[in-house]
């Protein structure tokens, strides 16, 4: 099953890396993070700046644990250490947390085609259902190599579209200098005051929600257990933690900037307003479909998680002496059920 599951173990540090990272953006991310930066300026990407933050010290202190024991999930890890009773809990969680968050991310891809096509809300439900069907055939069928292999396309298309928005967004405003002059100069600061919309007083419960994250999260370190060895492994995180440094110039300055170009709108569409003002339709394209990227590869990997957390530690339970292709085949179909579902 580590052909299915882990990619055989192959991974180098640059497919790791650049899937963390398309696995932890979303579109949603583009959207609300940008429309906080309109109200209280770089603080809105302390989330990911904290995150990177624990995402370094994981690739130093947890991850090389982890790949030599040779674990295969992160589940596997909590009954070595506390329990068969910690895993199920852990486990019957992150199932139900998965079947529970699916559907907005679908629904959000919908929405992102629509827009990507200019087509009426009537076809919503048409959208969601080929967002749902792409996500679940290659990522059910495919394993996860193929979200990988995936995910590093994604993220590419999300990096160089959000840039590219960034850049003419601040060139609309008159550049960083303009820029500087013309926002408050709260928004300047990270630390922002007790009572505000991103109060310091908020920083030690990002640092648990990164913590978890970058540290156990059965979703987000699969990709990092296929890793060929602990070097690719923790240069992989070390990569991610980077990369995620972009959250300022991709959403934190681009927010800023939305501000100034559309004083009276405000709010989650800004964004989506800067795509359509300022770019043409050949950059525009490419920007929503790095958005709807964003969406994707946050669904892919949890569609994999999912069939490994049922097949590893679910399936076992039920039927102890199944063979390996028996828990294979479960997971698969349990992945492919939820999807459908």
């Amino acid at each position: 099953m580590e052909g299915y599951f882990l990619g055989g173990r192959s991974f180098g540090w640059i497919l790791i890396g650049f899937s963390l990272f398309a696995t932890n953006i979303s579109t949603a991310q583009f959207m609300s993070t940008s429309a906080l930066a309109q109200k209280v300026g770089l603080a809105a990407i302390n989330n990911d700046l904290i995150g990177a933050l624990m995402l370094a010290l994981s690739a130093v202190f947890f991850i090389p644990l982890y790949i030599r024991i040779q674990l295969c999930t992160m589940t596997e890890f909590l009954e070595r250490r506390y329990g068969r009773g910690a895993k199920l809990i852990y486990s019957l969680t992150f199932l139900l947390t998965s079947i529970l968050t699916m559907p907005p991310g679908i629904y959000l891809g919908g929405l992102a085609m629509l827009g990507l096509f200019g087509l009426p809300n009537d076809y919503l439900t048409v959208a969601c259902l080929i967002v749902g069907g792409s996500v679940g055939l290659y990522a059910v069928l495919g394993g996860l190599t193929a979200v990988v292999k995936t995910d590093l396309i994604q993220a590419s298309l999300m990096i160089v579209g959000g840039l590219i928005v960034t850049a003419l967004a601040v060139s609309r405003v008159g550049g960083l200098g303009a820029l500087y002059e013309a926002a408050p100069r709260l928004h300047f600061e990270l630390l922002q005051p007790a009572g505000s919309l991103m109060p310091w007083t908020a920083l030690p419960g990002v640092v648990i929600a990164s913590a978890f994250f970058a540290f156990c999260n059965a979703g987000m370190l699969q990709r990092v257990l296929g890793a060929r060895d602990v070097r690719h492994a923790q240069l992989g995180m070390l990569f991610a933690a980077f990369l995620k440094l972009l959250s300022i110039p991709l959403f934190a300055i681009a927010g800023m900037a939305a501000i100034q170009i559309f004083p009276e709108a405000g709010g989650d569409k800004t964004y989506a307003l800067l795509v359509g003002e300022l770019l043409p339709v050949g950059l525009s394209g490419i920007v929503m479909a790095g958005l709807f990227s964003a969406l994707l590869s946050s669904a892919d990997s949890g569609v994999n998680a999912i069939s490994s957390v049922v097949a590893y530690d679910i399936h076992p339970l039920i039927n102890r002496k199944a063979s390996t292709e028996d828990r294979l085949r479960f997971g698969k179909k349990t992945a492919a059920a939820i999807v459908i579902f």
